[in-house]
C-alpha cells in the first residue's frame, strides 16, 4: 500500500468543543503513527462567520477554495450532516475535480431538533452530491444501512479508544455509585437519571445541575479525574434519546465499569453478547430503573473491549478505506 495524503474538513464551527469537530482532531492524532496516510486538518485560520436570519455556520467561502487549491492531499475527507459548510467543501472539490470521502455523521431525522428541515435539508442539498462521492464512511448500522440505499462504497468504521491516564492510586468501586457523564439536554435522557431511586449515590459529570437530591456534580475535570470517577463507579448510565456511538461507554466499559444505555445508542450493535453492557427500552422507566439492580456492579469483558475497538485495528479500517476511495 502506498502512503498517501489526506485532508480533514471539519463542520465550520466557532465552539470546537463538538463531537464532530473533537472526530477529527482524534483521526488526526490516529494517524500520526501510519505507515501509509499523512494526515493534515483545516487550520483554524479559515474564518468562520454566520449567515444572517438562519444563524447556520459557513466557512470564508474565497478562503476555503484557496486552501483546497493550494493542497496536495490526494483525499479531502470532507465532516457534517445538515451543515452548509460540507456542501461547500463538496462543491468546490467537485469544480476542482478533486477526489473526496464524506463522513456525514448522520442522525435519523426523527431525533433532530428540526426533523422537517433536516429531511428536506438532505433531499434537496445533500443527497445530489452524493453522486460526486468517491466513498462515504459511517459509524453504525444506522446510519450505514440508510447511506448504502445512495451509494456503493460505504465503509462502517467505529470510534477507537484513546487510553485514558491510569496512576497507582488505589481506587475503590463504591457498590452504590452510578455515574453519567453529558449535557444537561433532554436528548441525554435526563428525566432518567432524575427517576433513580434515592438509595443510589448518581454523581453526574454534567454543565447544570438536574432535580434530585443524593446528586453529586462535576464540569471541566481532567481526563485524570475522568478516569478516577469511571474507575470508582459501579455503574455508567447512557439514557440519550439517541447517540450515534458513544464515547462515554466505550471508556467507561474499558475502566472495567459497566453501562446501562438505551435501545437508542447505537455503540450497541458493537457490543453484541459483551459481558458488561446492558440495553433498557426507551420511554420505559421501570425497565431502566429495573434494568440498574441487574446491571450495576457487574463484570466487564475490558480486554475483549480493548481488541474491538484499538487504535492500531481503527487505523487500518481507514487505511484499507481510504485506498479503495482512491481507485474509484
Amino acid at each position: 500500500m502506498n502512503k498517501f495524503k489526506i485532508c480533514i474538513i471539519p463542520q465550520a464551527v466557532t465552539n470546537v468543543n463538538g463531537g464532530v469537530y473533537n472526530h477529527c482532531l482524534d483521526l488526526l492524532n490516529l494517524f500520526d503513527d501510519s505507515e501509509h496516510i499523512q494526515a493534515t486538518m483545516l487550520p483554524r485560520e479559515i474564518s468562520v462567520k454566520k449567515l444572517p436570519v438562519i444563524g447556520k455556520e459557513i466557512f470564508d467561502t474565497k478562503a476555503l477554495k484557496e486552501y483546497i487549491t493550494a493542497s496536495d492531499a490526494d483525499i479531502f475527507h470532507i465532516h457534517g450532516f445538515a451543515v452548509i459548510s460540507a456542501i461547500q467543501a463538496m462543491a468546490i472539490c467537485i469544480k476542482q475535480k478533486r477526489k473526496f470521502c464524506y463522513s456525514p455523521h448522520f442522525h435519523p431525522f426523527k431525533y433532530l431538533r428540526r426533523p422537517l428541515w433536516g429531511k428536506l435539508f438532505f433531499i434537496s442539498v445533500i443527497r445530489p452530491f452524493l453522486n460526486k462521492v468517491s466513498g462515504i464512511i459511517t459509524i453504525n448500522n444506522t446510519d450505514t444501512s440508510f447511506f448504502k440505499k445512495f451509494h456503493k462504497k460505504v465503509f462502517k468504521i467505529p470510534h477507537y479508544l484513546k487510553s485514558l491516564p491510569q496512576d497507582n492510586i488505589p481506587i475503590i468501586r463504591k457498590s452504590d455509585r452510578i455515574l453519567f457523564v453529558g449535557r444537561n439536554e433532554s436528548n441525554k435522557g435526563i428525566e432518567y437519571l432524575e427517576g433513580i431511586p434515592q438509595n443510589y449515590e448518581l454523581v453526574c459529570v454534567i454543565d447544570l445541575p438536574i432535580k434530585r437530591d443524593n446528586t453529586i456534580y462535576y464540569s471541566n475535570i481532567s481526563r485524570e479525574e475522568l478516569s478516577h470517577l469511571y474507575r470508582s463507579s459501579s455503574l455508567v448510565v447512557v439514557p440519550s434519546r439517541y447517540e450515534a456511538f458513544s464515547y462515554v461507554a466505550l471508556e467507561a466499559l474499558s475502566c472495567g465499569t459497566p453501562v446501562l444505555m438505551s435501545e437508542n445508542v447505537e455503540i450497541s450493535s458493537y457490543l453484541k453478547n459483551l459481558n458488561g453492557a446492558f440495553i433498557f427500552k426507551y420511554n420505559d422507566m421501570s425497565d431502566f430503573i429495573n434494568s440498574i439492580s441487574i446491571a450495576i456492579g457487574k463484570d466487564v469483558d475490558i480486554e475483549k473491549i480493548i481488541s474491538l475497538f484499538t487504535a492500531s485495528k481503527i487505523r487500518e479500517q481507514y487505511e484499507n478505506a481510504y485506498s479503495k476511495i482512491l481507485e474509484s
